[in-house]
């Protein structure tokens, strides 16, 4: 009979401690989450900032929008011009000054798609880490459910917390 109780008492000591360890594991991974979620969102907070405003965007698609048709509008002065006035005018032909004008016109089309496939992809970067905090919230939400139960568990059971 001693024996009995004796293992009975073991056990629920060891029951007790394996609880009493699962809750500081489960205290320690909602801190930890916590502070991923929080990172995330600054990481978020400057993605909005930065390179997922629109109105920047916009703002940066007409500034090269004006320069590509200013580069339009030169080219098609120099089209007016006969050789003779180039030559004169720019020291250069006027096929080489197309040319130039056409490799400007097409570095500022290339930063434009740039601007375009930044946004885009920090678009997709917010909505990972986005993602990434609502699955570290239902993780932390259930962990809060596990804690809860372990503590009323202990609580029936005449353990204190």
């Amino acid at each position: 009979m001693f024996q009995l109780a004796l293992n009975f008492l073991l056990i629920s000591t060891a029951v007790f401690k394996d609880h009493k360890l699962r809750l500081e594991k489960i205290t320690l991974s909602i801190i930890q989450f916590e502070d991923s979620i929080r990172t995330n969102s600054r990481i978020i907070q400057g993605l909005n900032n930065r390179d997922c405003n629109p109105f920047l965007l916009e703002s940066k698609k007409t500034e090269i929008s004006r320069d590509i048709h200013k580069l339009f509008d030169e080219k098609n002065y120099i089209d007016c011009l006969n050789a003779d006035d180039c030559l004169l005018i720019y020291r250069k032909d006027k096929n080489v000054l197309k040319t130039e004008i056409d490799r400007k016109i097409n570095h500022k089309t290339a930063i434009m798609q740039s601007e375009i496939k930044k946004f885009n992809d920090s678009i997709e970067n917010r909505t990972a880490y986005e993602r990434i905090n609502a699955s570290m919230r239902n993780k932390i939400s259930s962990l809060e459910t596990e804690k809860r139960t372990i503590q009323n568990f202990l609580e029936q059971n005449k353990f204190k917390n």
